[in-house]
């Protein structure tokens, strides 16, 4: 077992107890001073800011479960219910009990109804982090989908190499639609699998490609491609192939579909 595994593995075994830096030097046998400066170079975090940070997502796990936040961060080790509720904000990207209301909510999330509503097609913006944690990425947390979803594509629009595209109704991001051209031209979409069953959903699916292909053209691709499912009749190509996809070639069991703008 190599070093960063077992600092790993003491911190997963100990993440309801309280121990120190000088714990997992003398577990792993190292010099703690030795063991923080490896493990920073072999991560790029400090040790005890990861032991944090994993307590803080399993202390989510349980909350998530509708545990006492108070009770969650005393077996988490957190002297003071405010204290927990700081490094959780700043790890997770929101409140403790706003946390619980995102996974009650989708417990009881309905069908999305197009009656009388306003459906926008446009490009991401930082406003959508609640949006996208409560109907797109409800297993990432606000924090990831910021880092890793919005900023990174607001940032790749502004250098012509790709966008997320986002369907809004009635004022909340209900479908995403992102595309990312790593050699010039097509882009790529990723992330959007649609099945089509012939209800609301679909039109928003149909808008959204629509909205793609101009925001598309904008950065100057000249195509859109997908890898797909091999079977032209699956609901969930149906949707591309309704709005032009063709099927181009296959390799290795990996189906690339097209469509020219």
């Amino acid at each position: 077992m190599n070093i960063q595994d077992k600092i790993n593995e003491f911190i997963e075994n100990n993440l309801k107890k309280e121990f120190s830096l000088t714990d997992i030097a003398n577990y792993a046998n190292y010099s703690a001073y030795h063991l923080a400066r490896e493990y920073k170079n072999l991560t790029g975090y400090s040790i005890m800011d990861y032991a944090r940070e994993r307590k803080i997502f399993e202390a989510a796990k349980e909350i998530a479960n509708g545990e006492s936040v108070l009770e969650t961060a005393l077996a988490y080790g957190f002297d003071t219910h405010s204290g927990f509720t700081r490094a959780f904000s700043e790890i997770i990207g929101c409140s403790p009990q706003d946390y619980y209301q995102h996974y009650l909510k989708l417990k009881t999330k309905g069908e999305i109804n197009m009656d009388k509503a306003k459906l926008t097609i446009r490009l991401v913006c930082k406003d959508d982090v609640n949006s996208l944690w409560e109907n797109v990425y409800s297993a990432m947390t606000p924090r990831q989908i910021l880092e890793e979803k919005i900023l990174p594509q607001t940032e790749a629009y502004k250098n012509q190499t790709g966008f997320l595209a986002v369907a809004e109704l009635d004022g909340k991001v209900v479908m995403p639609m992102w595309v990312s051209s790593i050699y010039g031209s097509p882009g790529f979409i990723y992330d959007t699998i649609h099945k089509w069953q012939n209800n609301d959903n679909d039109r928003i699916f149909t808008e959204l490609l629509e909205g793609a292909k101009y925001f598309a053209s904008q950065i100057h691709l000249d195509a859109l491609c997908l890898m797909g499912d091999p079977d032209e009749d699956s609901p969930y190509m149906e949707g591309y192939i309704r709005g032009g996809f063709k099927k181009v070639f296959s390799a290795k069991d990996t189906h690339y579909y097209m469509l020219a703008l």
